[in-house]
């Protein structure tokens, strides 16, 4: 678990990233969730778009990325954006979660 000061920390990061990756009129599929792990584990932090058009609300894609994997954390949720944390399994590539650990 995060505590507030790290959440901060990740909401001020993620004000600056692009939402990479979108959920559209298709759904969420399970190609969706294993593309939002695979970033996840190469960038730590990701903003997700939930489209208008989805036939997704922003609640059910929560849901189904921490039903997918209880480590992926959600940051943040404002409107139809979503911020989402999960530690890299790989050391190399854990340059943000040692920043956060620094935060107490």
């Amino acid at each position: 678990m995060l505590n507030k000061q790290q959440q901060r920390f990740l909401k001020k990061r993620a004000q600056k990233l692009p939402a990479s990756l979108q959920i559209g009129k298709n759904g969420l599929a399970v190609t969706n969730l294993e593309q939002l792990q695979q970033q996840l584990n190469n960038q730590e932090l990701v903003k997700v778009s939930v489209l208008q058009n989805a036939i997704v609300s922003p609640i059910d894609v929560i849901t189904a990325v921490q039903n997918f994997d209880r480590r992926i954390l959600k940051i943040q949720a404002i409107g139809r954006v979503i911020v989402f944390y999960k530690r890299a399994p790989q050391k190399a590539k854990r340059n943000l979660s040692l920043e956060v650990d620094q935060i107490r």
